[in-house]
């Protein structure tokens, strides 16, 4: 049988205490005497004093008869120097290396958005905007300002419009699309693509034949500064007013008065419950007509062609004043080389000539004052030219008067009726006029604006 032995000892002086003399061996500079459990006269050792116990990013602590290493939050481990030491847990190091690819991502999209936006700044002149009469907002007021996009007025060749708010008041963010691209790709479209094959809203440029072309027909920042220079002189209470702008963007945006009883093709074609008097029709009329006469002629400024009239361009306020609109988003002066328009209303002598004048708007307003009278779409029944099928049809009373829109002359008495018709007969001919292929024969805007107003005299004095 196998007792088990306990040895009990103790380095004691002479006089058994810790006060005595102890062996010279024994002693040490970590070690000293202390009265321990078991009587006095032990001694004591210090093991934390002694070099080499615990690794850095830990701290030692003695106990009796040993010692053990804490590692330092978060770090884990036993602490010591000839054991596992001190380390982070695989989670920490993760979570630490994601928290810094993280900063460093979004630092870096700062930094390259700040530097996106200055190259855009520089590349569409915001430069030269000092000095110069036109509120400049930046792409964090726009973000603002529209509340991140998030409500969309209408879309179209030019770009997208939203509803935003500045001052309390709502405005019109208009953000067009890439015209330096438009020129380049829609360019090349043209040489292969037969005009019957061109769908609506399409963009028409001149085509490059070479690079140094291609490059000369870009929109450079000083023209698009004097665009919107031009544009800010514009007062006039049938356009749309340009309130400032953000060249922060690829293209600049457009902040502009915000209009808000729709637009023209809207009221025409999808309003059944409200349709449009014959006067209210003529004073839109009147209205889209000295807009386009005072951006042709008005000696403040150089003649500018709008390029795009159509029904979906003239916004009604609330009390259906006419407000022409996209003045400056595609086509505001003639140096331009590109021009964006919807083919239902382009003037088809500009798909010959290329040449795009002040005449091709009147073509345009002609369309406009065809939809007007007749309450039609420009293109009607399976794609049924109305410009062309009006024109064929004028000459034959009962087949022009047919096309007008026969809704509003049956709500009229007999009487009544019979008058408006041939008010519409009158402004029917000014719109052929308009139509006329050969452009010298169309009327400028101005006559057509003295014309329409004559007739709208002639009309209040005949029903006061």
């Amino acid at each position: 049988m196998v007792v088990p032995t306990v040895l009990d000892w103790a380095i004691r002086g002479t006089n058994g205490s810790c006060s005595g003399s102890v062996a010279p061996a024994c002693v040490s500079e970590h070690s000293y005497c202390a009265n321990a459990t078991n009587g006095d006269g032990y001694l004591y050792i210090d093991e934390c004093k002694e070099p080499d116990r615990c690794s850095t990013g830990s701290r030692c602590h003695d106990t009796e008869g040993g010692y053990y290493c804490k590692c330092r939050f978060p770090r884990r481990g036993d602490g010591k120097i000839n054991g596992k030491g001190c380390h982070l847990p695989k989670y920490i190091v993760v979570t630490l290396a994601t928290v810094c690819i993280v900063i460093f991502l979004v630092f870096f999209v700062c930094w390259y958005e700040r530097r996106k936006r200055r190259r855009h700044f520089n590349n569409n002149g915001g430069r030269l905007l000092n000095g110069m009469e036109i509120k400049h907002f930046s792409k964090k007021d726009l973000d603002k300002m529209t509340k991140n996009r998030t409500t969309m007025l209408g879309e179209g060749s030019f770009g997208k419009v939203y509803k935003g708010t500045h001052k309390n008041q709502p405005v019109a963010v208009k953000y067009s699309k890439g015209k330096r691209k438009l020129a380049q790709t829609h360019g090349k479209d043209i040489k292969y693509m037969n005009k019957n094959m061109f769908q609506n809203a399409f963009c028409w440029s001149k085509v490059p034949s070479s690079p140094q072309q291609d490059s000369s027909s870009r929109v450079s920042g000083p023209e698009l500064v004097d665009e919107l220079r031009v544009q800010s002189q514009i007062q006039h209470e049938n356009v749309v007013t340009l309130l400032g702008c953000c060249m922060e963007t690829e293209e600049p945006t457009l902040i502009l008065e915000f209009i808000p009883n729709g637009n023209l093709e809207k009221k025409l074609h999808k309003d059944k419950q409200h349709p449009l008097s014959l006067s209210q029709r003529l004073d839109i009329a009147i209205g889209s007509a000295e807009a386009l006469s005072y951006m042709h002629s008005s000696s403040d400024h150089q003649s500018i062609v709008h390029g795009d009239v159509k029904p979906a361009n003239i916004l009604l306020d609330d009390k259906l004043i006419p407000k022409v609109s996209d003045f400056g988003s595609a086509e505001l002066t003639l140096k331009i080389k590109l021009v964006c328009g919807d083919l239902d209303y382009i003037d088809p002598v500009f798909l010959q000539t290329r040449n795009f004048t002040v005449k091709s708007d009147v073509y345009s307003y002609g369309v406009v004052l065809l939809e007007l009278i007749t309450r039609k779409r420009a293109k009607y029944d399976d794609g049924r030219s109305l410009p062309v099928e009006f024109v064929k049809h004028y000459k034959d009373n009962n087949e022009r008067r047919k096309m007008y829109d026969q809704d509003m002359l049956s709500s009229m008495d007999a009487l009544l009726q019979l008058y408006c018709t041939e008010c519409l007969d009158r402004i029917a001919a000014i719109t052929v006029r308009c139509l006329k292929n050969k452009v010298e024969k169309r009327p400028t805007m101005a006559e057509v604006v003295e014309e329409l107003k004559q007739l709208r005299e002639q009309i209040s004095t005949r029903m006061s």
